[in-house]
């Protein structure tokens, strides 16, 4: 059991300097030395591996300051879980990541519930996902750009407008040339 694996004052210590890192990190703060796949294995976190951690990462940076996005271990497993399913989804193939589409909770986790609001949206979300490289969704950042541009393209769809208006350069970045 985990009572029987935190049983000295340093193993207490170790995980209080890794809830301490992400505190730090979703606070928008630099943490050394970094947090380590070991670290959220450590605190029971599954799926973090060291071709993920970056983005992992990234991820709590752009949580809320307060910390109230990573504040549970569940909340840190659905967000890293939703980035395994990215990361999976972005390897340049269309068509070959379906199983792994994003759900709605999913969406949640990495913070785009109010930008990737409908059924239409996650569907074209998760085919511009399906058809990226990796490199185009190695930061959260990114990936927030590309559900903006999702969002207006369904605005635009839906016969409204948007600002800005959308340039040849948002095409280009969720694979239309």
């Amino acid at each position: 059991t985990q009572e029987s694996t935190i049983n000295t004052q340093a193993k207490i210590q170790g995980l209080i300097s890794i809830v301490d890192k992400i505190a730090t990190l979703a606070a928008g703060g630099t943490v050394t030395p970094a947090l380590a796949e070991t670290d959220f294995a450590t605190i029971g976190i599954t799926g973090v591996t060291a071709s993920n951690l970056a983005i992992v990462n990234s991820y709590i940076n752009s949580t809320a300051d307060d910390g109230t996005g990573i504040d549970t271990l569940s909340e840190i497993q659905a967000l890293a879980n939703a980035v395994v399913k990215t990361t999976i989804l972005s390897d340049g193939t269309l068509g070959n990541g379906t199983a792994s589409n994003l759900t709605n909770t999913d969406i949640t986790a990495l913070g785009l519930a109010a930008t990737i609001n409908d059924t239409e949206e996650l569907k074209l979300f998760n085919e511009v996902l399906d058809k990226a490289s990796a490199s185009s969704v190695d930061t959260a950042s990114k990936v927030a750009n590309i559900a903006s541009i999702v969002d207006k393209i369904a605005a635009l769809a839906a016969g409204g407008t948007v600002t800005p208006a959308l340039a040849e350069a948002d095409f280009a970045t969720i694979g239309i040339t």
